[in-house]
């Protein structure tokens, strides 16, 4: 069994985050995020649902934690293939008997993973699912046929679940960088603009526009631009564990120290490029 978490190497301790814990900060987002999506209550409803809930399927592996091969914690894009995709399909049946719009999304969220985000974040090439890995073409192939069971029987407008599906993506990713990033150290990224394809079906969508972050000397401070949220500034909280580096001789000693690390909530300030 392995633990599905964001590492981040700060010289003398790691610091984790456990994945439901980050879609935890992917669902805060969701919900600042500003009121002027073009898509439907419903689907506006499925989409916070989906943001906050879209790794709940790994719950059952945080149990045990591994050591990946150079004896540190392991990350969660290094999680051995199987249980990889096997959690991420649980993280789809879990949302999808539920709240089945929510669970497309996700299905879309897991699916995309293995197709480069199906282009949507940077315009780059989706690699056909003949192209792909046995067991991830035997994965894709599954969740793609779940989406279309669902949207025949959810009846949703194909622009609106995409539009949705791109915002998750963007949540996603923020909430990334704010779990794997040295936020003191000055570590700035953009997340790209959606492209022109994503909107050609939505002219009334929004303007196509990069998002850039970047941290200030104030510890646990971002600015954004252009701004995103409702509400300025806007206080986001995110559960850690600071874990002393040590030489871990198996990895039940490492769990050990991973399950008597206090769990600690810092709070992540977001403002406007234009406040000082």
């Amino acid at each position: 069994m392995v633990l599905k978490m964001l590492v981040r190497d700060f010289g003398d301790h790691f610091q984790l985050v456990l994945q439901p814990d980050h879609a935890e900060v992917s669902g805060q987002i969701a919900a600042a995020w500003r009121r002027d999506l073009p898509v439907s209550t419903e689907v506006r409803e499925a989409l916070d649902c989906a943001a906050t809930r879209h790794d709940e399927g790994w719950a059952v592996w945080e149990r045990h934690p591994r050591l990946d091969e150079h004896r540190r914690p392991q990350i969660f894009y290094a999680v051995p293939l199987d249980s990889l995709l096997s959690s991420y399909r649980a993280c789809v049946d879990v949302l999808a008997a539920e709240h089945p719009a929510a669970g497309l999304l996700v299905s879309m969220h897991v699916s995309g993973l293995q197709r480069k985000r199906y282009g949507v974040m940077d315009a780059s090439d989706v690699p056909p699912v003949s192209e792909l890995r046995p067991a991830i073409r035997e994965f894709v192939q599954a969740e793609e046929d779940r989406q279309a069971t669902l949207v025949n029987d959810l009846g949703l407008d194909e622009s609106e679940r995409w539009c949705a599906y791109r915002q998750l993506q963007v949540y996603d990713v923020i909430s990334l960088y704010l779990g794997l990033s040295d936020l003191a150290a000055g570590e700035s990224t953009t997340i790209p603009p959606p492209p022109e394809s994503l909107h050609a079906s939505d002219p009334q969508g929004p303007k196509a526009s990069s998002l850039e972050i970047e941290p200030v000397s104030e510890p646990w401070t971002v600015r954004c631009d252009p701004f995103p949220f409702g509400e300025e500034p806007t206080r986001l909280t995110m559960r850690r564990r600071l874990l002393p580096k040590r030489d871990w001789g198996s990895e039940k000693s490492f769990r050990a120290d991973f399950r008597a690390a206090p769990v600690e909530e810092v709070t992540i300030c977001v403002r406007s490029s234009s406040s000082r």
